[in-house]
C-alpha cells in the first residue's frame, strides 16, 4: 500500500506539473490571439484615421482652391489671353488690359478659366499632403457648383511570428463647393465690364471724371477707384470680403482686378 500510495502520489505531481504547463501553453496562446485581435484593431484605426484625415484636407483644400482660382481670374483681368487678343497701356511700369467690345470678360470663358485654375490649384493641395499616397481626382463645373470625385487606396500590414494581417481600404470621396457660400460670384467680371465702360462713356466730358465714374458703379461686394490717364481710365476693383491664401506674403487679403477703358 505505500509503494502503491507513493507511485500514486508522485503520478499525482507529474499530472499536476502537466496540467499547469498545458495551462499555461493555453494562456500563452490564448494571449497571442488576444494580442493579435488588439493589432488587427490597431490597423482598422489607423486606416481610419487616416482616410479620415485625407478627406478632411480634400474638402478644405477645394474650399481653398475655389478661392484661389477667383483670384486667378481677377488676376488676369478675367482675360483668357490663350484665346482672346487684348490691347494694352502702361502704368507704372505695368501692362494694364484695355476692355473693349472685342476684348472682355465671357461667361463662357470665365468658366473654362475658373475650372482650369481649379483643378490646377487642387492637384497642388493634393501633392502637399503630408501622407504621400496616389490620389485620383476629376473635377467639373455646373450651376455654380464645382464638383471633384477623389479616390484613394489605404493599405495597412503586419506580420508576427504568430500570424499575417493585411487591411486595404478605398476612400471614395464626392466633394462640392458652392461659389455662392463662398461668396464667390463669377458672373460679377461681365458686370463690372459693363458697368465701367457705361460710367466712362457717361463721365467722359465730367469737369471731375473720378466722381462721376465712381459715383455711378455700384456693384454687391467690390470696391471700385477710377484713375483718369491720358485718354483712358485705370480701373481697380477689389473684394469688400478678405480671403485666406496658403501662400507668401498675407494669408489674408482681398481679391483685386485692375483694367483700362
Amino acid at each position: 500500500m505505500n509503494r502503491q500510495g507513493s507511485f500514486f502520489a508522485g503520478f499525482s505531481a507529474i499530472l499536476l506539473m502537466v496540467l499547469v504547463g498545458f495551462s499555461f501553453y493555453c494562456f500563452s496562446e490564448a494571449n497571442k490571439k488576444i494580442g493579435g485581435g488588439i493589432s488587427a484593431m490597431d490597423n482598422l484605426t489607423c486606416v481610419h484615421d487616416s482616410s479620415d484625415r485625407l478627406s478632411f484636407y480634400l474638402r478644405e483644400s477645394a474650399k481653398l482652391s475655389a478661392q484661389q482660382a477667383f483670384h486667378d481670374i481677377a488676376n488676369a483681368s478675367a482675360i483668357d489671353k490663350n484665346t482672346q487678343t487684348c490691347f494694352t497701356k502702361q502704368h507704372n511700369g505695368e501692362n494694364v488690359i484695355q476692355f473693349s467690345s472685342s476684348c472682355m470678360p465671357g461667361t463662357e470663358i470665365i468658366e473654362k478659366m475658373f475650372l482650369s485654375e481649379y483643378e490646377k490649384n487642387m492637384e497642388d493641395f493634393i501633392g502637399k499632403y503630408p501622407e504621400k499616397m496616389p490620389v485620383e481626382i476629376s473635377s467639373s463645373f455646373e450651376n455654380n457648383i464645382v464638383s471633384s470625385s477623389a479616390k484613394a487606396d489605404f493599405v495597412a500590414a503586419q506580420n508576427t511570428s504568430y500570424a499575417e494581417y493585411n487591411l486595404s481600404y478605398g476612400l471614395s470621396e464626392k466633394i462640392n463647393v458652392t461659389l455662392t457660400s463662398e461668396q464667390i460670384a463669377l458672373e460679377d467680371f461681365s458686370e463690372i465690364y459693363l458697368k465701367s465702360a457705361g460710367a466712362a462713356n457717361e463721365c467722359k466730358n465730367s469737369n471731375d471724371v473720378k466722381s462721376c465714374i465712381e459715383g455711378k458703379i455700384a456693384i454687391d461686394g467690390w470696391s471700385v477707384a477710377a484713375t483718369p490717364e491720358n485718354g483712358w481710365v485705370l480701373f481697380e476693383f477689389a473684394t469688400k470680403k478678405y480671403f485666406f491664401f496658403e501662400d507668401e506674403g498675407e494669408k489674408f487679403r482681398n481679391i483685386a482686378m485692375k483694367f483700362g477703358i
